[in-house]
């Protein structure tokens, strides 16, 4: 019987041979199908892991669910322009604010950023709404003794 975390198949990429040994002689990377939950007469739902190493036996850097989610541990580069479907994106981090950078077109030498307050300052969840129209929207707060503002050029 295939219960949950079960490996169906893999296959592993090695250098058995190397004589130079320790890590040379590791798993350096594998492809495994590996069971999400109990088979069943309705049910075979898997998961296809990625692993690579550096200087280790190589582990799950990126699976791809059976319900075609994909969950990647490291950073994801895109070559030219990406496309979200789905209405809504998530920026979560690892215990700093999130933060979304916009880069000038010569050579990303600036940005512009959109980053979330600290924990501490929030009493619920913000949403900003853009307007319809092209042109600025300003906003501004307080800043030590001086109010600060936010110019974000729409178009």
């Amino acid at each position: 019987d295939i219960a949950a975390n079960d490996v169906l198949g893999q296959i592993d990429f090695q250098a058995p041979d190397e004589g130079t040994g320790t890590d040379a002689i590791l798993v350096a990377a594998g492809i495994a199908a590996v069971s999400e939950g109990d088979f069943s007469s309705s049910s075979n739902a898997t998961k296809l892991s990625f692993k690579t190493g550096a200087s280790e036996t190589a582990t799950e850097k990126m699976s791809l669910s059976s319900g075609g989610n994909l969950t990647v541990s490291g950073d994801v580069s895109v070559g030219d322009d990406l496309t979200v479907n789905g209405g809504v994106v998530d920026v979560k981090n690892t215990g700093a604010q999130s933060q979304v950078r916009f880069y000038c077109e010569s050579s990303n030498a600036h940005y512009a950023a959109i980053q979330a307050p600290a924990h501490a300052d929030f009493s619920g969840n913000v949403v900003l709404t853009l307007p319809a129209t092209t042109g600025n929207l300003v906003t501004s707060a307080a800043a030590a003794d001086e109010a600060t503002a936010l110019a974000i050029a729409l178009g």
